[in-house]
């Protein structure tokens, strides 16, 4: 068996199938014998009938390849289907090599079940060997996904590894239409409100959204748009621990249907944006429990669950990931009046110093978990649930055991409220004040230095009661109520860190900032000129920034931050801790806003919009009928988070609120008023200056002020309901429309930039701009380089022209045509990709031009175009092995397009041409000759045997020495009809420049009518002549007459025969 491996027939064996061999008349049996047999489908011949069957067999994804092998154990035993393919010469290989190395080995193995697994076993194998990708649902364990693949494939023709998600079926009468649309070439998705025409229509638009998003942000990075965020540096450690339940549900497998692969991603994705967590954090288990809170503090962990004294008790949702166990309420109770404030908690696993299951009731279980700050945590579960989730939080605990011993405490010494909490006892001390440059230049604050103390006591009171850094729970009420009443100067950046997560961040990737300034010390980051130009006009009224060492701060953590994120062009934080929520803040928080585009920032000016229509119509409706532009106004306070809007002390107070979690409202009445763009200016501004902090503001001057911004924040704290999930969900709904209008304006400025259009059209620039960023699409997905490498090139060929498709070579022995094609179609292709190349790659300058060489010109230019093609060490003339080289591609191209003449006459021609420029008339006719060969075109190894028979006649060692310049080489296509119209019309012609239009093919519906119209006008016929008799000429014209009208009539009411 080992023997045969490198012989197996690639992608024709399967995973086995069983299937119901009844079905005989839709089957003929071409070979078989004990075990095996080979099967070619059968189409009814009953038009009707026929039609019915293709139909059903649509519907349900059972459309199958026309060859089969079918494995049976015994007689009257269901059948295993091993093989399959389109083509009889494909099937037959596979079928010589069962009879070769499995048969014999076969009748060795005891007893039919015995033999079917071995069968079973063989095919996993060599199912595995053959599929050089591993991304491909031909490996999936489930047939009916399986089978749907193969059908989606061989109807739309895509490539193998194109996975199928989901099908589904509107009509079964009526007109079909057989349309392939990219994904990447969706722009909007609208959910319309009309009667369901397949079931789990919400599923699969939510499918499509998220795969649409995916497909349009991969085209951006292809197309060089820089329209979102670029892939952050996250270097937490993969997977902590191996969970076999993670492996099963999540895994890139080929077992694993990619349907489920996306659910699952989407799943993590709504958790990391729920609490905030990073990018390699994945669900592991999830169970319902009930928090319970405020618990007798004696030891209450022995005692019996039923008399544990709780004030407090919150259902909801635990969700366990490789680092992380967080948990978020869901009861009515922890409602406020504002909106939704749930009870909510992250605990590293490194934070967690004990943990206990208490089982003393039969149906439920109690966990009880102990963090490195002394609080207590009880969770009430159903005890099955329980117990599972349980096994995987114990390997992740014990997996994450060396973070809390060898980092914990070093980071905690980081934490302010490590340093205000801190006791002679330890754990932990800290003999230097933690803070930025609020520590030395002061703090631009709305509070007294009595407001701010007593707000530090009230959050070291919180700290006390829930928890601190880490490991803080954030309680209804008192949380949100503390946060908006303004942060302490000292507690602010921490704060903050907690709230954004880049707290997280930060303790993961400990000790990267250092290590990437250290790293880069000596070089000069390209962001670096943006950085020095904005650095002293960063918040000019904050003295910090006036100073060096603010200066110093500012620009180290910038430009950080360039060498970690390129793309993107502090004075209560550590320089650290503001690097960390710099990161969270672009890449997270406000994705894309930052980028040479602004993707993020136009997709949240709809966002507003959306919002605003919903919340405040009346604005909305005002705004339309004076045609007034809200971003015009809006777009300045998002790109600086209010900072440049209002006085520092008011701004930290937004950003305090935006880390946690209007205008408009407030001045509604007046808006609703004003006619155009500059009065909406206008108003904005005169409401910014309203709260100006002058130098000399007295304290009643600042009462009056800070009093119009506690109505600010009264009214954005009445929009409580407008919570992060939905702004999420704006975005996804309308980002396709922002994304494909940068991606459209990237492609207007990319065709702009052409300057040697090459004689193309504006459309055919067009449509070389697609072909080309289309390629790099799915050559490239996580490069963002916009020059093209040897596959790409390779993919934007293959889809440009109708000759340059994949081939399929189906064992190493055979098929000697499938060999040569294989080779000499990856040469030539080769060959035009380094003649396409400058020194950076190809450029899409580069394919519009060399394409232009192609298929513009006269038949001079085009000569010129194949002589710098095929002269390998430029020099003046192409040698023997030169003319070796372009005989043998251009014999196989035109054998490929099957053009209307003799394919080998030609080339043979146009070597003798050759051989007469430089040799004399009998060495031309002994090679004429050698080049003399009766063969059928339709024999297998044409094509392999007249290439052999070029390669002996030019590259022998009896072939005449032959060297022609490129005006003989234009003499040469001249004389040779065939070949100057090959070149110049022929092999242009099968480049595709100009879009495809749909074609609307007849359906089953109108199939059946006409069929049953045709027979039944049959019938009438023979009921009303007899077979002794004819009709006479008047009736016959007039039965012609009625078909006529009756088919001019149906296409024209098309529609309304279902």
């Amino acid at each position: 068996m080992s023997a045969g491996l490198n012989k197996i027939p690639k992608n024709t064996f399967t995973l086995p199938t069983s299937t119901d061999n009844t079905l005989v008349p839709f089957w003929t049996i071409e070979q078989q014998n004990q075990y095996f047999m080979l099967q070619k489908s059968q189409e009814p011949g009953n038009t009707i009938f026929k039609s019915v069957l293709s139909t059903i067999t649509n519907l349900f994804d059972a459309k199958q390849a026309p060859y089969r092998i079918l494995f049976q154990r015994e007689p009257n035993a269901t059948c295993l289907q091993i093989a399959a393919s389109d083509s009889e010469e494909t099937i037959e290989e596979a079928w010589d090599w069962i009879k070769v190395y499995l048969l014999p080995l076969l009748e060795d193995i005891p007893g039919p079940y015995a033999k079917e697994e071995w069968i079973i076993q063989q095919m996993n194998t060599i199912v595995s060997s053959t599929i050089t990708n591993n991304d491909t649902d031909d490996l999936l364990l489930d047939d009916i996904i399986r089978n749907a693949s193969r059908t989606f494939r061989r109807t739309f023709n895509v490539s193998q590894t194109e996975r199928l998600v989901n099908s589904f079926y509107s009509y079964l009468l009526g007109f079909e239409l057989k349309v392939l649309i990219e994904l990447k070439d969706i722009k909007d998705i609208f959910k319309e409100p009309v009667r369901k025409l397949f079931r789990h229509s919400m599923r699969v638009y939510d499918l499509l959204v998220q795969l649409t998003g995916d497909s349009v942000h991969r085209l951006l990075k292809s197309s060089n748009s820089n329209a979102f965020k670029a892939e952050s540096i996250d270097r937490s450690p993969s997977p902590a621990f191996d969970d076999k339940r993670l492996s099963d549900v999540y895994s890139s497998s080929p077992n694993n249907p990619l349907k489920n692969i996306l659910q699952y991603r989407k799943k993590n994705e709504t958790f990391r944006q729920l609490f905030r967590l990073p990018e390699s954090e994945q669900v592991i288990d999830e169970i319902s429990v009930c928090y319970m809170c405020d618990t007798d503090p004696d030891d209450t962990t022995k005692r019996h669950m039923s008399i544990l004294v709780r004030k407090h008790m919150y259902p909801g949702t635990l969700y366990l990931s490789q680092n992380f166990l967080a948990f978020e309420s869901s009861d009515i109770s922890s409602m406020t009046a504002i909106g939704k404030s749930q009870f909510s908690f992250i605990l590293p696993l490194y934070t967690v110093t004990r943990f206990e299951r208490i089982n003393d009731d039969h149906h439920k279980t109690a966990l009880s978990l102990r963090t490195w700050h002394k609080m207590l945590h009880y969770l009430k579960a159903e005890k099955t649930v329980c117990e599972k989730f349980c096994e995987s939080l114990k390997l992740g605990l014990e997996a994450n055991i060396v973070k809390m011993k060898e980092s914990l405490r070093l980071f905690l010494a980081t934490c302010k409220s490590e340093e205000l909490l801190q006791t002679p006892e330890g754990p932990i001390h800290i003999f230097e004040p933690i803070g930025g440059l609020g520590l030395q230049f002061g703090y631009k604050s709305d509070s007294t230095e009595n407001v701010d103390s007593s707000k530090t006591q009230s959050w070291i009171k919180y700290f006390n009661e829930n928890g601190r850094n880490l490991t803080l729970c954030k309680k209804p009420f008192a949380f949100t109520k503390l946060v908006r009443d303004g942060l302490p100067n000292a507690l602010r950046g921490e704060i903050w860190e907690i709230c954004s997560g880049s707290i997280y961040l930060r303790f993961a990737n400990y000790g990267l900032y250092d290590s990437i300034l250290e790293s880069h010390k000596d070089e000069i980051s390209l962001s670096m000129d943006d950085i020095e130009k904005d650095l002293h006009r960063s918040l000019p009224e904050y003295a910090a920034y006036q100073s060096n060492e603010g200066i110093d701060r500012l620009r180290r953590v910038l430009t950080a931050y360039s060498w970690k994120n390129p793309e993107i062009g502090i004075s209560y934080m550590t320089e650290e801790q503001a690097f960390w929520t710099l990161n969270t803040l672009v890449d997270h928080l406000c994705p894309g806003y930052y980028s040479s585009s602004m993707y993020g920032v136009l997709l949240d000016q709809v966002v507003l919009e959306k919002l605003v229509e919903k919340y405040i119509p009346k604005i909305t409706e005002h705004f339309k009928e004076k045609e007034i532009q809200l971003s015009v106004a809006c777009l300045p306070w998002f790109l600086t988070l209010f900072i440049n809007s209002m006085p520092l002390p008011f701004a930290f107070r937004i950003l305090d609120c935006f880390f946690m979690e209007a205008v408009l409202k407030t001045h509604e009445k007046e808006l609703c008023s004003i006619d155009d763009d500059s009065e909406l200016l206008v108003v904005v501004k005169n409401f910014f200056a309203s709260l100006n902090l002058p130098a000399g503001t007295t304290d009643q001057d600042y009462a009056k002020k800070y009093a119009i911004f506690k109505q600010l924040i009264a009214s954005a704290v009445n929009f409580g309901k407008v919570t992060s999930a939905k702004v999420n969900k704006y975005r996804k709904e309308n980002e396709l429309k922002i994304i494909g209008g940068v991606e459209s304006f990237t492609k207007r400025n990319a065709l702009r930039r052409i300057k040697n259009t090459a004689n193309f059209g504006p459309d055919e620039i067009s449509n070389i701009y697609d072909y080309f960023f289309g390629a790099l699409y799915y050559a490239k997905r996580n490069n963002e380089q916009t020059e093209m490498d040897l596959t790409a090139f390779t993919k934007m060929i293959e889809n440009m022209t109708t000759w340059a498709k994949p081939i399929n070579v189906n064992s190493s022995d055979n098929s000697q045509n499938a060999q040569v094609i294989q080779e000499v179609s990856g040469s030539f292709i080769f060959r035009l990709f380094n003649y396409f190349k400058s020194d950076v790659g190809i450029t899409l300058t580069d394919a519009v031009s060399k394409l232009g060489e192609i298929l513009r010109g006269d038949i001079l230019s085009k000569a010129s175009f194949y002589f710098s093609l095929y002269n390998q060490d430029k020099s003046l003339h192409l040698n023997n092995e030169d003319l070796h080289t372009m005989a043998t591609e251009l014999f196989w191209l035109i054998t490929t397009l099957e053009v209307n003449f003799d394919a080998w006459d030609t080339i043979r021609n146009f070597i003798i041409l050759s051989a007469e420029t430089s040799n004399s008339k009998q060495v031309v006719e002994s090679l004429a000759s050698v080049l003399t060969l009766d063969m059928n075109p339709h024999d297998s190894s044409y094509l392999a045997k007249h290439v052999l028979m070029i390669h002996n006649a030019l590259m022998g060692p009896e072939a005449p020495v032959i060297e022609i310049t490129l005006p003989s080489l234009r003499m040469i296509i001249l004389t040779e009809d065939r070949l100057d119209h090959f070149i110049q019309t022929t092999f242009p012609a099968t480049f595709k420049l100009e879009k495809e239009v749909v074609e609307r093919q007849k359906g089953l519906g109108h199939e059946i009518f006409e069929a049953l119209f045709i027979e039944g006008k049959k019938l009438a016929n023979n009921m009303a002549y007899p077979d002794h008799l004819s009709p006479n000429e008047d009736t016959s014209s007039k039965r012609r007459s009625i078909s006529s009208l009756y088919s001019y009539k149906s296409q024209d009411e098309e529609y309304e025969i279902i």
